[in-house]
């Protein structure tokens, strides 16, 4: 949208001069669903998709989330911070992670883990680092298939 009048301001209009040999070509397609993708879910009418049906993911469901601090919620914590869904999804692609020595309280947490969009490093405290603030934050899965 360009103001035309005696608003432009001499910035205005050298801009307008670049943007004169932009155009958009193409036309609009209508295309059928791929026999790839996931079939909707509820009434034949709706177009929603179950997020667990996508990408093989099925074999798992969410069960709720963490409501009190654990050693299991610490280690999920620090693997859905970088992406994952949890441990065994990291260590199928990445194998097994990389853990602190055990403290004193006999604590043994992950030490540092690959972002799942870009494998870059994340690197965590040997101590807890899961807030009771973000305890909430936590997902836990079950395996549908046990």
């Amino acid at each position: 949208f360009w103001l035309k009048g005696p608003s432009w301001e001499p910035w205005q209009r050298g801009l307008g001069a670049m943007a004169v040999g932009l155009s958009v070509t193409g036309s609009a397609v209508c295309m059928a669903p791929s026999a790839d993708a996931p079939t909707p879910t509820g009434s034949a009418q709706s177009n929603r998709y179950s997020l667990l049906e996508m990408n093989g993911e099925a074999q798992t469901m969410m069960t709720g989330r963490a409501k009190t601090w654990s050693h299991e919620v610490e280690d999920l914590y620090r693997l859905q911070f970088c992406g994952w869904r949890d441990a065994a999804e990291y260590i199928a692609v990445h194998g097994e992670m990389e853990r602190w020595p055990k403290d004193a309280e006999g604590n043994a947490f992950i030490s540092k883990v690959r972002l799942k969009t870009n494998g870059f490093f994340t690197y965590w405290r040997r101590w807890r680092q899961c807030d009771e603030r973000h305890v909430f934050k936590v997902r836990l899965f079950r395996d549908s298939t046990a």
